[in-house]
């Protein structure tokens, strides 16, 4: 599996954390920059998955 392919699934699995209110917002943007860092993922990666908090 390529980097991106990774980053998103472990985007999504993030994100059914925060829907079922898991983690925190802090938690999340804490989490996510991680895993930006961790794959590598530049703002054009980022876009995919937009900062939607409600």
């Amino acid at each position: 599996m390529d980097d991106t392919l990774k980053f998103c699934e472990q985007m999504a699995l993030l994100n059914q954390l925060r829907n079922k209110k898991l983690v925190t917002a802090y938690e999340y943007d804490k989490i996510k920059r991680y895993i930006k860092k961790k794959y590598k993922i530049g703002i054009y990666g980022m876009e995919l998955y937009p900062n939607t908090d409600s």
